[in-house]
């Protein structure tokens, strides 16, 4: 069974929202600079290996899917704005063809692809020379050929879909390791839809291998050159060292096998604690160099190092790294803002945008729970199974990211950026069929747009 079998007739909405996307952002262009961030730099640096064509003195702490965006703009930060400006344009068209496709209603889509292009910190964002917009970009790619694969009638086009899904999911962990999961929730969901629709085997581990060979060749080829170059098959070298963060504030009692790292951090945090400032990020960049010297290690080496120090604060503290993982998620879940140095209409159009985006955070997060308590309600909504597990994979991208986000990193609004467009969606699509079709018939509520 396929989903979404009809055909809209949109052209002048979707050229009314390019168009309206595209003058927004020459505005944006023209007014405003690129904002660099303490993280710039290594993906500047990343990028300058990759046009010289020499990782001698690459360390691993980064991935390639941003580096690969600033080498493509000739390493000019001007030219970077410009593609993150032009992805900006392409989510929101995907946005509306995604709403669109799922709620069979382009008003309503072209409302929602607009508010994309109207939302402050989306385009702020834009702005930040940083891998959040280039991850989304990716994520809602992924999305949309999926949406894309649900309505497609010819088998070899669906392979191709599923090809391009998780190349771009593959470029999203390679973006942001912490999406690392994303490619593997991907090829679970397609495996159990085809279960449920009864594809023949044969079929059905074909589009497992086909969605398997991006991972293999973008992911698994990644590892092999960062073992290459230094030794170690990951991701990054830094993966890890984010955890020092969540133990930041006893990390004195880690065991005296890490004395000469963790007498160094512990100096650099009463440091930063004298002047004020919050210990939960920076602490372990500061002392870096200086552990470093005191070692003579290896960065990877001393990145390894520095998380089995923290993983070793934990084993002996757990309850302490456990209360850590709540104000991780209120921070992962608060949407993120502009920065004080925005102008104050700025900010103030902001704070009322990021009212309205909590209320969609709340909504996406109740829906759940109305469906399941739905006769407490006195309405039936009747969803599919195929409904349910496509609403089901959006919902576990966004509660995976936070829970990873919660256990490993302190966790910033920003890192929930990238999948916030995934709220808007389930949202809005929801909403959408429960408002539409209890409202013809208030005794019966069924949403059936997905088969």
């Amino acid at each position: 069974m396929h989903v979404m079998r009809k055909v809209f007739q949109f052209p002048k909405y979707l050229i009314l929202l390019a168009t309206l996307a595209s003058l927004i952002r020459i505005i944006i262009f023209f007014l405003f600079e690129a904002i660099i961030t303490p993280d710039t730099s290594g993906y500047i640096s990343f990028a300058e290996y990759m046009k010289a064509n020499d990782f001698s003195d690459f360390d691993g702490g980064r991935t390639p899917g941003y580096p690969l965006i600033i080498f493509l703009a000739n390493l000019n930060i001007g030219n970077v704005v410009i593609i993150q400006l032009i992805m900006g344009i392409c989510i929101s068209v995907m946005l509306f063809l995604i709403i669109a496709m799922l709620s069979k209603n382009p008003l309503i889509a072209f409302f929602v692809g607009l508010s994309h292009s109207l939302y402050i910190p989306f385009l702020h964002r834009e702005l930040i020379i940083a891998t959040e917009v280039t991850a989304m970009f990716f994520i809602i790619i992924s999305i949309f050929c999926i949406v894309k694969y649900l309505n497609n009638d010819r088998i070899y086009n669906g392979y191709f879909l599923l090809f391009i899904t998780n190349i771009a999911a593959s470029m999203a962990a390679l973006t942001r390791p912490v999406y690392q999961y994303f490619p593997y929730l991907i090829m679970l969901f397609i495996s159990i839809y085809l279960i449920l629709n009864k594809i023949a085997f044969r079929k059905l581990l074909l589009s497992i291998f086909i969605l398997y060979l991006p991972v293999l060749l973008i992911i698994s080829g990644w590892k092999l050159f960062n073992y290459k170059v230094t030794g170690y098959y990951v991701y990054t070298t830094f993966s890890g060292i984010s955890l020092s963060n969540k133990v930041a504030g006893n990390m004195e009692i880690a065991s005296d096998e890490f004395k000469d790292i963790r007498d160094i951090y512990v100096k650099y945090r009463n440091e930063q604690l004298k002047r004020k400032e919050d210990i939960r990020c920076c602490v372990i960049w500061r002392a870096f160099a200086e552990m470093q010297e005191k070692t003579g290690l290896s960065t990877p080496e001393l990145a390894n190092r520095i998380k089995l120090m923290s993983l070793d604060v934990i084993k002996k503290d757990p309850i302490r790294y456990l209360k850590t993982i709540i104000p991780s998620l209120y921070r992962f879940w608060k949407p993120v803002g502009i920065g004080e140095d925005a102008s104050f209409i700025l900010r103030f159009i902001s704070i009322g945008q990021r009212l309205i985006f909590i209320l969609l955070e709340f909504l996406f997060l109740i829906l759940p729970v109305f469906y399941l308590l739905q006769k407490k309600f006195r309405v039936k909504i009747n969803l599919g199974w195929n409904q349910i597990l496509f609403y089901g994979f959006l919902y576990a991208m966004v509660i995976c990211n936070s829970i990873i986000v919660a256990l490993f990193e302190q966790g910033e609004p920003r890192y929930s950026f990238p999948t916030d467009p995934i709220i808007i969606i389930v949202v809005v699509c929801l909403l959408f069929f429960i408002i539409k079709k209890y409202s013809y018939n208030p005794q019966e509520s069924s949403v059936n747009e997905i088969n």
